[in-house]
């Protein structure tokens, strides 16, 4: 599921060499490893059941959104931070009261735990709208401790972050993306791929480290 290796040894090849698997999850790709995301279309192709989840990097955000016009169709999850889904549209999001919470404008709660809320809340549709508008299935966005929004085809969440003692933030935005990617593997709805998001990210940084804190699939409820 993990493979490290020097960036100019990346290419296409390692997308075509892939074994079966029912899910796929991108990070930030450098170099000539930008050529796997060019071949992801023909690849999705014959593979229209896998999962494919992407959390670009800054080497796509420096050559912009335009460039990955192919390959958006292709994403089952997009998932990035705030900062960095206003990098790649080029867009801004209008940062609100959060005491002026708006189910329609930010998504319905979603919260069966005790809830960290914040005191300033993004209103990320139209960046949203931008990634949808190229084909993308469902957007994810994250903001640290202010928690998340998620977008699918016919449902806005929002999902603040659980209350927990912070130790270190480092990889709390992977483990929400495992928890979710996990959940959507397991075959749950979207509310509790969210929670299981929540309580990974809220678990890891409990610890000191991006790989302590890392639930198990029987913790993960």
């Amino acid at each position: 599921f993990n493979h490290r290796a020097n960036c100019h040894l990346f290419d296409k090849s390692v997308l075509e060499g892939t074994p079966s698997t029912r899910a796929i999850y991108l990070a930030h790709l450098t170099c000539e490893a930008d050529s796997i995301l060019n071949s992801l279309p023909a690849w999705c192709e014959k593979n229209p059941e896998v999962v494919i989840g992407w959390n670009p990097g800054k080497t796509q955000f420096k050559e912009g959104l335009e460039k990955y016009k192919s390959v958006l169709p292709c994403i089952s999850t997009l998932i990035l931070n705030v900062e960095e889904a206003e990098q790649f549209t080029g867009l801004k999001a209008e940062r609100v009261k959060f005491e002026m919470y708006d189910e329609a404008q930010f998504g319905e709660m979603v919260s069966p735990y005790e809830s960290h809320l914040p005191k300033v809340i993004c209103d990320v549709r139209p960046l949203v709208e931008k990634f949808k508008s190229l084909g993308v299935k469902e957007v994810v966005i994250t903001d640290g401790g202010r928690g998340a929004q998620i977008f699918s085809e016919d449902q806005h969440l929002y999902v603040p972050s659980k209350a927990a003692d912070r130790k270190d933030t480092l990889g709390a935005g992977d483990a929400f993306s495992i928890g979710f990617i996990s959940g959507k593997l397991q075959g749950k709805d979207l509310k509790t791929q969210a929670t299981w998001a929540a309580n990974n990210s809220a678990s890891v940084i409990q610890h000191y480290g991006a790989q302590a804190g890392q639930l198990k699939l029987k913790d993960m409820s």
